[in-house]
């Protein structure tokens, strides 16, 4: 597989959440999409492909491994990450493709932000 091909791929295996039958298979398609979210622009490409919302509908299916692997999933696609591709994940990107967030400021002693915070 090509670096060009993974949102294709995604897209594939996104889709096929609403496809599947099993548990099982559902279980394998969600471990593969938590593996492909390992890059930031890969998040971006499985919520454009409604990734997110096919994984919290999942949530009513009543299986409790299921239910716990989503879980995990989606609180590993909402870490912030210190990258520069972080920015790709607020809500206006994932929405209409635009840049990414800019923070304007220092960052203190204890790690906050110091300034204003601007979306491009």
């Amino acid at each position: 597989m090509k670096v060009a091909d993974t949102p294709r791929v995604i897209g594939t295996v996104v889709s096929l959440l609403d496809k599947v039958d099993g548990v099982e298979a559902k279980k394998v398609l969600i471990q593969l999409i938590s593996t492909l979210g390992m890059n930031d622009e890969n998040k971006v490409t499985i919520g454009r492909a409604d990734g997110f919302r096919k994984m919290l509908k999942l949530l009513v299916n009543g299986d409790a491994e299921l239910t716990k692997q989503i879980l995990k999933t989606l609180r590993h696609f909402l870490e912030a990450t210190d990258t520069p591709a972080s920015g790709l994940l607020s809500p206006r990107s994932l929405r209409d493709g635009s840049g990414s967030a800019n923070l304007n400021g220092n960052v203190n002693s204890n790690g906050n932000t110091i300034g204003n915070a601007a979306s491009n």
